[in-house]
């Protein structure tokens, strides 16, 4: 009749039944955490259930710096247009700011709507180009058994 048990529980019972009918001593610290263990379901599902978080959480962070890194490419764009010089830095954001006020409401849909497409395509650049590296160490990462 074939073991019921799995092949790793089949060799924790007979690692289990050497260890009663001989006299070595019981396996302590490193030895001990080399035994095989027999997950239940609900360990699984745990253990799952903790990946997807730390997904989930990982690639949020991820793409919040990404977001907040792009938006800091603008307010650089403006400092170096004004040549480090906080006065001119104000004085572009002011025009900028005055005639955006100033313009009808077809123009300034116009300008937010260039104003997305510009941002989205940087966006979509920069996720490009990181990208493959996070997903290779997110992957690293929960192989090791580092994540959650």
């Amino acid at each position: 009749m074939p073991s019921l048990l799995s092949k790793d529980a089949r060799g924790h019972a007979r690692l289990v039944d050497e260890l009663r009918t001989t006299t070595y001593p019981v396996p302590t610290g490193e030895a001990w955490d080399a035994l095989p263990t027999l997950q239940t379901p609900a360990d699984r599902r745990r253990g799952a259930l903790a990946d997807v978080a730390y997904i989930v959480l990982t690639t949020t962070g991820w793409l919040a710096g990404n977001l907040l890194g792009i938006l800091g490419c603008v307010v650089a764009m403006f400092i170096v247009i004004s040549h480090g010089h906080v006065d001119t830095f104000f004085l572009h954001l002011d025009n900028l700011a005055s005639r955006y006020n100033a313009a009808d409401l077809g123009r300034r849909a116009t300008f937010e709507h260039q104003l997305v497409q510009v941002f989205v395509v940087f966006l979509v650049l920069t996720l490009a180009v990181r990208g493959p590296v996070f997903v290779s160490r997110l992957r690293r990462t929960l192989r090791e058994g580092q994540g959650a």
